[in-house]
């Protein structure tokens, strides 16, 4: 979903940025978790990819320190998750009769 931002919102929008953000951010960790077990393929992305300044004399991924949390973007996660998973088998079967409706179109496809 967050594809579309990259491709519809202008480049200096605040959508297409904080998408970018989120990308680069998700990379930046799962590199670093993924770098253990898959040595050869993590060392590719961490030589192609954008670094953070502090980042960027370090040679490999693999002298890298695990990721942390960053406080951030940690906020309410744990607390909005909490109400909200619970409310996911009942937003979906609301979502089924929309469909079935003929009011909403199944996801990605055009009414």
């Amino acid at each position: 979903m967050i594809k579309g931002r990259l491709y519809t919102c202008a480049s200096n929008s605040t959508e297409r940025r904080g998408a970018q953000t989120a990308i680069y951010e998700i990379l930046n960790v799962l590199v670093r978790v993924m770098a253990p077990i898959l040595v050869f393929t993590a060392e590719e992305i961490w030589q192609s990819m954008p670094k953070e300044k502090r980042d960027v004399l370090v040679s490999s991924v693999h002298l890298l320190g695990w990721p942390e949390a960053n406080p951030g973007f940690a906020g309410d996660g744990p607390r909005i998750l909490e109400t909200l998973v619970p409310l996911i088998p009942e937003v979906a079967k609301l979502l089924e009769e929309e469909r079935g409706r003929g009011i909403i179109a199944v996801p990605l496809t055009p009414k």
